[in-house]
């Protein structure tokens, strides 16, 4: 409990800290951005650690971090000094907003952590990974922070979301197992608190009154952390025992083949049986995968527990879409957008933008997009100039933003080493209509008749407006027209002709309806956009952007070390789920307080869509109580959040010598046993931060594209526990400047007891118990 308080004290003095800055930034938005100050000041607050971590000399200490603090709150002061006045009546006037959003905060975290405290174990999938770049960025004595796995190489990743839980973990001094499993918690309380905010700005800009759009806001946080997907009620119908064999042949989704009865239960009973659910777009015949895609959401990436990249940059960018927000509302010129008055906020955006890439790369390209087609609607206002001017306004405003947020973030880019090799036309596989609908069946329910309603009101004098007509077609169409261009060159070159021509028109025909609705999204937020409701072409935006993505999905793929699409998937589906999400959210509100209409065809047509919806919702509910209530049963611990406890259960020595080279040991490289991917090997590491000569091999070659930077260090490490001869184990040890030697139960299991005496006669035990020995070498010698 004294871990959790600290750790919210720690958030909420952040928050608090850089509230006036907030209110200077966010000018233009009803709430003035305050329940994103946690999430702004810790992304200034790292940022300014990361620098000064680069230049080196100042520690990597809770003392920087507290004189950072001190120095932002000197400047927040400044703020409160200038606008002392306006900020009291501020808080006053948006009190109920402000109570709520803390209120929502508190009961997402410790809910979260309810269910986290019963599975806190780092052990399974990519936990082990991210608790090692965490630990990596605490120990390390200057930034970038040297690979866990690979000593004598930085992070090839995009590591500062872990950075960030760093720095909290840093300024509380609460143990990093710990640490790790409350910044699961705290992201997914963030995230929430973020998608509240922009919702209830969104809903006060269209009119409402501050207690009314804080009550619609809530729908923000339960789309998009809180619910799952239709794969859900297929559950159901499984664990009923419902549904003929021809009918699970024809839904052929892995592991929901055939109905199995749960004996009454609600809820299926299986081991983990909610796995499937991020694993649904696929192409499966004869039970292989052709098409093997990961479709996480929100809801299960939480439930999984990875501390993963794409999970770290929610918060993130939902302060980018509110940064964003705030510059769209803006109805002065463009160009004073570089006026001296406008420094600041530029600044702002290039540094919440830029840090994107460096949380989670694949956001950085779909954002940037995004930040430039609100900055080419708002240029698109100014009705005097040509479309030319226009985008030439656009290019002046957006291109130097774009190249400042790359610059400020230049060591990052430099150092690391990407793996994607280019961008190819998807040929061989597309998803399946019913698959899709599986996936993103509430949110279509919901956007659709938004966007027709909003297309269907445009004037009929808009309608016929060549500009924006222009823009529709070339926005909506590119993309397609691209892939038919180059799909049908490499498919006849092969084929022929008619094989081409079918395969591409057969590709065009069922992604039309799909076309036809971006097309129709994007021309009506132009429209509403010419016409000044601002919250509505926002909200039309951000959904145009979030189908645009997945209709890229069914036509190119990023080519780069995993099969296929597979990543693409992962990575775009990610964010097109929480800008669907946010869009549904301002959708629901929009219907809920339309006047119902007086024609009755159209009244009823509009109780069935609301009752059709409700049972969507009803069905997209059910999925996280089971899996939660599955995932809390499969529990065999007492809970804890101590991600370590179950170390310190089935290996006490181990647990105790982590504890001792994590707390206590200078910093210096280890060896420890290499062992496979996915395994318990490199915990030793992972665990204290110390680099190890080689771990986990299959990530090293995805992170780093090939083989050649570790090469024989699986021969060497094995040479330094078997070799009998002395000089050779000291040579190895000098090659690469190893401190300690680990010896535990997989190091003896692996290479035996023979050549471990070797060591007493080149090192000293630095710690011993009955199962494990550490072995420290004067770092002199070198």
């Amino acid at each position: 409990m004294a871990n959790i308080l600290l750790w919210l004290m720690a958030v909420e003095i952040l928050g608090l800290i850089t509230f006036p800055l907030c209110y200077f930034f966010f000018c233009r938005l009803p709430d003035r951005g305050i329940v994103l100050s946690p999430v702004l000041g810790l992304l200034l607050v790292s940022y300014v650690f990361w620098v000064l971590g680069l230049i080196g000399g100042f520690g990597n200490s809770r003392f920087v971090i507290v004189g950072i603090l001190l120095v932002t709150c000197l400047v927040s002061l400044e703020v409160v000094r200038n606008s002392r006045s306006d900020l009291l009546g501020f808080l006053w006037r948006e009190r109920f907003h402000i109570v709520t959003g803390h209120l929502l905060f508190l009961v997402i975290f410790v809910t979260w952590i309810s269910v986290i405290s019963q599975v806190p174990a780092i052990n399974h999938t990519e936990k082990p990974m991210d608790f090692g770049i965490l630990n990596a960025v605490l120990r390390a004595e200057s930034f970038p922070p040297e690979d866990m796995w690979l000593a004598g190489h930085t992070i090839n990743y995009y590591y500062f979301g872990h950075l960030m839980m760093g720095v909290l973990t840093q300024l509380t001094g609460i143990a990093s197992s710990v640490t790790y499993n409350l910044s699961l918690a705290l992201i997914a309380a963030l995230a929430s608190l973020g998608a509240y905010g922009l919702v209830y700005n969104l809903v006060r800009l269209s009119g409402r009154f501050s207690r009314s759009a804080t009550l619609f806001a809530l729908i923000a946080p339960l789309f998009v952390v809180l619910i799952g997907h239709l794969v859900g009620v297929l559950d159901f119908v499984q664990a009923q025992g419902w549904g003929s064999e021809e009918f699970w042949h024809w839904v052929n989704i892995k592991d929901l083949s055939k109905s199995v009865a749960e004996n009454g239960s609600i809820f299926p009973q299986s081991y983990n049986w909610w796995w499937h659910s991020s694993r649904v777009i696929d192409t499966v015949v004869g039970n292989n995968s052709l098409d093997f895609t990961i479709s996480e959401f929100p809801f299960f990436s939480f439930l999984l527990g990875d501390l993963h990249a794409h999970v770290l940059s929610l918060p993130f960018v939902i302060l980018s879409l509110c940064l964003g927000l705030n510059l769209f509302l803006d109805d002065s010129p463009l160009r004073d957008m570089w006026s001296k008055r406008r420094i600041c906020e530029v600044l702002v955006l290039s540094l919440s933008f830029g840090s994107l890439a460096f949380v989670n790369i694949w956001d950085l390209p779909v954002l940037l997009g995004l930040l430039g087609a609100l900055i080419f609607l708002r240029a698109l206002r100014e009705e005097s100039i040509s479309l030319a001017k226009t985008v030439l306004r656009t290019l002046v405003v957006a291109v130097p933003i774009f190249v400042f947020a790359m610059i400020i973030f230049l060591p990052f880019y430099l150092d690391l080493q990407s793996q994607v090799s280019g961008v190819l036309p998807l040929l061989e596989v597309s998803t399946r209509p019913f698959y899709f609908f599986l996936v993103w069946g509430l949110f279509l329910f919901i956007t659709v008749p938004f966007v027709l309603r909003q297309f269907w009101s445009i004037p009929r004098e808009r309608l016929l407006d060549e500009r924006l007509l222009i823009i529709t077609v070339v926005v909506t169409l590119v993309p397609i027209s691209l892939w038919c261009g180059v799909a049908f060159f490499l498919i006849q070159a092969d084929g022929g002709l008619v094989e081409a021509a079918i395969s591409v028109g057969s590709r065009f025909g069922k992604l039309l309806p799909l076309i036809l609705f971006v097309g129709i999204c994007v021309f009506a937020g132009l429209a509403r956009n010419k016409q000044g409701e601002h919250e509505i072409a926002f909200v039309l935006t951000i959904t145009a952007l979030g189908y645009y993505l997945l209709m890229g999905l069914e036509l190119f793929y990023i080519e780069d070390f995993l099969p296929l699409r597979m990543n693409t998937v992962f990575k775009l589906t990610y964010q097109a789920w929480l800008l669907l999400a946010l869009a549904s959210a301002f959708g629901a509100y929009y219907w809920l307080t339309r006047p119902v209409p007086k024609n009755f065809g159209l009244r009823v047509g509009n109780h069935l869509l609301v009752v059709m919806t409700g049972l969507i919702l009803l069905g997209c509910l059910y999925y996280p109580v089971g899996a939660a209530l599955n995932r809390i049963q499969s529990a065999d611990d007492p809970p804890t959040l101590d991600g370590l406890a179950h170390v310190k259960q089935r290996d006490p020595d181990e647990y105790y010598a982590i504890l001792d080279l994590r707390d206590n040991a200078p910093w210096g490289r280890i060896v420890e046993a290499v062992g496979p991917d996915y395994s318990d090997h490199g915990r030793i590491a992972a665990s204290t931060g110390l680099p190890s000569l080689l771990n986990w091999p299959g990530h090293e070659l995805q992170w780093r594209g090939s083989s050649v930077p570790f090469v024989g260090r699986d021969k060497d490490v094995d040479l330094i526990y078997r070799s009998h001869i002395p000089e050779e184990v000291d040579a190895l040890l000098k090659k690469y400047a190893v401190r300690y030697v680990y010896v535990g139960k997989r190091e003896r299991a692996k290479y035996g007891e023979k050549g471990l005496g070797v060591f007493t006669s080149l090192m000293r035990p630095y710690f011993q118990s009955p199962g494990v020995t550490v072995y420290v070498r004067d770092i002199n010698a070198y």
